[in-house]
């Protein structure tokens, strides 16, 4: 039977339940030299800073050993001295939230071992030559999130590392989105996942449609902030690609009531996910959002205004009703457009049309008929309400 209790197998199995139970899991390791021996391992995937430089320092070698993912928060770099003689032979994440001053947000090349694949680099003013010895140091790099980092890090040094970096599949970042920089990422065949909070002009998506043959063709997860003359092209790149996730950030120019670039998202119907975003003063009609109704694969859908809420035109309860028939696999929905004619009856309409909706989140006009003797959501883990009086004071109702 100890046999049996400490066989490999068996260990690994019950660290692995025990992970995310710290406690638990160092008393585990004092059940034997063989649960220390495969235990030790699970304890020291992803220590802070600071518990690691609290390890005596005969012992601390042997934990970095185990490291696969180290964060920086922004006074970690005070530890350096205690950890800069270590040896992290199997990290493969590194992650740095910093909002500090520039001198203290450097990347040491101590970090950078062959068995990364993950680097978040957070707030910071990157330099360039860090990239350059990603792409020498890290073959194994697959996925790089450079969000504000810096004016030192150009549209250019991105092109070049990529250019120099085949296995990169998942990419997020913040810097300007030149022509050359997006043609660039459309044509990587590997591109599963890009994520970007500036701008892709018109005239960049439009020469990339000319460009390259099957633009983006892996890609599979989409965030980017597009204007809304861009949504035809864009869908037209999109439609041969096995993309599952999407949130668009739109920017519409004028305040004209009809946008009809919208309806071309009735062609991507293999979306699970979608994140509409609108952008700019513009005021919405209740049949902008009926191409929707088409994405019957959808489990999450998300229709909202940047900034405060603005009005919709004549959103019925009915309407809400039709633009939910065909969704009935949603589990999460959010629909954050102020509709003065929409009631409390659109709660039981779309715990209706949509039985597995686990987290809702939609603007209503209050009513007296708020509570139903119906039991509504019988999966729901998070529903939120913003109930509009007359004079649209929000009342917020959580549950």
């Amino acid at each position: 039977m100890e046999h049996v209790l400490n066989s490999p197998e068996l260990l690994l199995m019950i660290f692995e339940c025990l992970e995310k139970d710290k406690g638990s899991l160092a008393v585990g390791l004092r059940v034997s030299r063989t649960g220390f021996t495969y235990g030790i391992g699970f304890l020291w995937i992803s220590p802070t800073c600071d518990t690691l430089a609290k390890v005596r320092a005969a012992s601390r070698q042997i934990c970095a050993e185990q490291v696969q993912d180290l964060i920086f928060q922004r006074n970690d770099w005070r530890y350096y001295d205690d950890l800069k003689n270590l040896a992290f032979k199997r990290l493969r994440k590194v992650t740095v939230n910093s909002y500090g001053r520039s001198n203290e947000n450097s990347l040491n090349l101590q970090y950078l071992q062959p068995s990364w694949e993950e680097l978040a680099y957070n707030g910071s003013k990157l330099d360039p030559v860090v990239l350059k010895h990603l792409q020498l140091l890290c073959p194994r790099l697959r996925k790089i999130s450079l969000p504000a980092s810096g004016l030192k890090l150009t549209s250019k040094a991105v092109v070049i590392f990529l250019q120099n970096s085949s296995l990169v599949e998942h990419v997020e970042f913040d810097e300007p989105v030149c022509d050359k920089l997006f043609t660039c990422l459309s044509s990587r065949e590997n591109l599963r996942c890009l994520k970007s909070g500036r701008l892709i002009h018109h005239d960049s998506i439009t020469k990339v449609s000319g460009l390259v043959s099957t633009p983006i063709r892996a890609i599979e997860n989409l965030s980017i902030r597009i204007s809304s003359d861009s949504m035809s092209n864009l869908v037209d790149m999109l439609q041969s690609t096995p993309l599952r996730i999407l949130r668009l950030e739109v920017e519409f120019a004028d305040h004209l009531h009809n946008h009809p670039q919208l309806t071309v998202l009735s062609r991507l119907v293999h979306l699970q996910e979608m994140e509409l975003c609108v952008c700019g003063s513009v005021r919405m009609i209740k049949n902008e959002f009926k191409p929707i109704q088409q994405l019957t694969n959808l489990r999450s859908l998300s229709i909202k205004p940047d900034g405060d809420y603005p009005e919709i035109d004549e959103f019925t309860d009915m309407d809400l009703d039709n633009l939910l028939s065909n969704l009935s696999r949603l589990e999460n929905f959010q629909f954050s457009f102020i509709a003065e004619e929409l009631s409390m009856q659109a709660a039981a309409i779309i715990s209706d049309q949509c039985p597995h909706i686990q987290r809702c989140q939609v603007g209503l006009t209050w009513t007296a008929n708020i509570l139903q003797s119906t039991p509504l959501f019988p999966q729901i883990e998070e529903f939120c309400v913003a109930a509009f009086l007359a004079k649209r004071s929000a009342i917020e109702i959580h549950g």
